[in-house]
């Protein structure tokens, strides 16, 4: 009874403890990030007043939409299914905790996508965060090596370190990838794609902003 005792006071303390954080971390970057969105509209206006009606697109972090119902909801389901998937994943050695707080900055972005469809966000979010383990165990080394060389003292117990916000990018691996694999002709190589996504995008701009979630009033708008 002592045992159990323990090993249960010890799961309902980092259950309250991860709940905590889960609860506070979202909301405190919220807030954070609400507060630039008077900064972005007045940089938009101070543009538009001298450049007549050309339109200025301010770039803001994804946790702008992490407010939204669809994304809370979704992430509270992908809880669970990140921990089975670190679990039963063949090959990981990716255990997440702290973590899991980000989740919401994951599927934030397919708001809009999904038009707030919860069940689809929940499909793309467990498929980004498999794909995102795997990525994830790639870049660990390199994340372990920066952080000791920075003198980041490591978690008892802990092999190596990595994090779900950039080491679960598959981008970020690809452009490592690149620049490890071709060198010079990989940074050439990544140029190329970017100016031709670049292209693709200017020569159709109005269905790539309808696939981003746009309505078709403000397309049209545009158009």
């Amino acid at each position: 009874a002592g045992y159990f005792g323990t090993v249960l006071s010890k799961v309902l303390q980092t259950g309250m403890t991860l709940a905590a954080v889960m609860l506070l971390l979202p909301r405190m970057v919220k807030i954070l990030m609400e507060g630039l969105l008077p900064v972005s509209e007045a940089a938009q206006e101070f543009v538009r007043k001298r450049t007549g009606e050309r339109e200025l697109l301010v770039g803001l972090d994804s946790a702008i939409l992490i407010g939204h119902p669809a994304a809370i909801s979704s992430s509270l389901i992908l809880v669970p299914i990140a921990i089975i998937l670190s679990v039963i994943l063949p090959g990981n050695r990716v255990i997440l905790f702290a973590d899991l707080a980000v989740i919401p900055f994951i599927v934030a972005l397919t708001a809009p996508l999904m038009r707030g469809n919860v069940f689809r966000m929940v499909i793309v979010g467990t498929v980004t965060l498999a794909v995102g383990f795997y990525v994830a165990n790639a870049l660990a080394p390199l994340f372990t090596t920066a952080a000791v060389d920075s003198g980041f003292k490591m978690p008892e117990n802990a092999v190596q370190i990595t994090s779900v916000v950039d080491g679960f990018l598959w981008i970020s691996y690809a452009v490592i990838a690149a620049i490890r694999g071709l060198g010079a002709a990989g940074l050439a190589l990544l140029a190329a794609i970017i100016a031709a996504c670049f292209w693709l995008y200017r020569r159709n701009t109005l269905a790539w902003e309808r696939a981003a979630g746009a309505e078709d009033d403000e397309v049209e708008q545009k158009g």
